[in-house]
């Protein structure tokens, strides 16, 4: 009998309740010390930057203006603080409820944030507020993407020679090629779920035609996107960088 598998469901990989680990509360104690000047340099970023947003392009945008484990350090609370205003209680309901979190480990358990604190907290969080569209855009485009389909985890291809035997099967009268196609996709539960396919030679020469028109179709709506002035967001169905192509 197999393993017993147990998932559990999130609307967040990271969490939204307020049992903060240490590194969150360090993360926002962070985030509210930085310079207003270099807040705004960020705010501005975002104002001028572009129409979707995904990790590495957030990354990528705060390193701007901000450097190293600092940039590290707002890019998370960014997306922690807008998962929490998409997918959880909101991040006002999110910050009242900090004013009663303590510090279990101190003998006077003092409140982890101070009510300054938390008031320049909500103040970046509201100003933030007016420019998560673009996080919202992507988003949206990453649940279309997964809204139209299983996601293709791996393709391999296997080629060999399968023998023919006599009737006595103790001498091989001849080869057949083989061509398998293993497919995995993302099941319904998030875990992998293969199928395979023996495809012919002719299959092969057809799979090759049909991958060149899709290519080719792609190429013209990227084009015709782009005259329209219509970004195209780096998602898993964009990103070209993805290598889960096996010959073998």
């Amino acid at each position: 009998m197999g393993d017993t598998v147990l998932y559990m469901r999130s609307s967040s990989p990271e969490g939204l309740t307020l049992n903060l680990n240490d590194r969150v509360i360090e993360d926002l104690h962070g985030f509210v010390s930085i310079e207003d000047t270099l807040f705004d340099l960020v705010l501005k970023e975002f104002v001028d930057g572009s129409a979707f947003l995904s990790r590495e392009d957030l990354r990528a945008l705060i390193g701007r203006v901000l450097e190293g484990p600092i940039a590290d350090l707002v890019t998370r609370i960014v997306r922690h603080l807008h998962r929490i205003e998409l997918d959880g209680p909101g991040t006002n309901d999110f910050i009242d409820k900090l004013a009663v979190v303590e510090n279990v480990e101190s003998n006077d358990a003092k409140a982890v944030f101070a009510p300054e604190v938390l008031d320049a907290l909500r103040n970046r969080v509201d100003r933030l507020k007016s420019v998560w569209i673009a996080l919202d855009r992507q988003k949206k485009a990453e649940n279309i993407g997964k809204a139209t389909g299983k996601r293709l985890l791996n393709i391999q291809l296997i080629c060999d020679m399968r023998p023919i035997f006599d009737e006595p099967r103790n001498k091989i009268e001849g080869w057949l090629p083989i061509t398998t196609m293993h497919l995995v996709a993302e099941g319904p539960d998030g875990l992998p779920d293969g199928i395979d396919v023996v495809l012919s030679a002719s299959d092969v020469d057809m799979l090759a035609t049909i991958s060149g028109y899709a290519k080719q179709k792609l190429d013209a709506l990227q084009t015709f996107a782009s005259s329209l002035g219509s970004p195209i967001p780096t998602t898993e169905i964009t990103n070209k960088g993805n290598e889960r192509l096996e010959t073998r």
